[in-house]
């Protein structure tokens, strides 16, 4: 089967890596699979490629993990985004809270949706897997907690006086919270268990929400590698 590539990828391919007809590359489109081919044309703004093999490919954590990780700034933002993306996290939800300082005004909503769906694409590219992570629109955190869900609720709070996040993990779907640089305010966290949350610390040291992020998601992924090597 013969494709022309978009207009994106085919910029990275021949400005980017540079590679010419003959070369091969692998290709996919998000739904969990991946392809071998072959370029057989580069042309300005344009790649063409001849797709030989269809198999599946890498991808993301199992059960699912969603991340629902309060606004910061731009771009430790895209930074959780994009390693919340090479860690298999397969949702990602953007957050206001009570104690959330940054915004954006509607008009760019949809534009900063955008930049960081190509963020997600790009680090899927990365890191071999071939599916992409859901990324939503902004939600408030009550409205979220309201979202009808099959999935375990676990907010990560700094005043949670048990470090027990990795002895809470298991085999079910989890929503992971994370709330902005000042925390979730006790009234959130109040509300959350109300909903069924339950909440969780990841020990003594104050981390950026970034990083709590990342470090609960890498917890969560040595947890599902052990369990199938079991």
């Amino acid at each position: 089967m013969d494709l022309t590539l978009s207009d994106q990828t085919a910029r990275q391919i021949a400005n980017v890596l540079r590679l010419k007809r003959g070369d091969q590359v692998q290709l996919f489109n998000g739904d969990g699979s991946e392809c071998t081919a072959e370029i057989t044309d580069v042309r300005r703004g344009s790649v063409e490629v001849r797709v030989s093999q269809r198999e599946p490919g890498l991808i993301g954590m199992r059960p699912a993990l969603e991340i629902g990780l309060a606004l910061i700034k731009h771009e430790r933002f895209e930074w959780a985004l994009q390693k919340l993306t090479e860690l298999g996290v397969t949702r990602v939800i953007p957050l206001t809270t009570e104690r959330t300082v940054l915004s954006f005004r509607a008009d760019r909503a949809a534009q900063r949706l955008e930049r960081w769906q190509r963020i997600v694409i790009e680090a899927s590219e990365q890191s071999g897997r071939a599916t992409l992570p859901s990324v939503e629109p902004v939600v408030e955190f009550a409205d979220l907690l309201a979202e009808p869900s099959a999935a375990r609720t676990i907010v990560l709070w700094e005043d949670e006086q048990a470090y027990d996040l990795p002895r809470m993990l298991d085999d079910r779907p989890t929503l992971l919270l994370v709330g902005p640089e000042g925390g979730f305010s006790a009234a959130e966290v109040d509300q959350a268990r109300e909903m069924g949350a339950e909440t969780a610390s990841l020990g003594p040291l104050t981390l950026r929400a970034e990083t709590a992020a990342v470090a609960a998601a890498a917890m969560m992924m040595a947890h599902r590698l052990t369990q199938e090597t079991d």
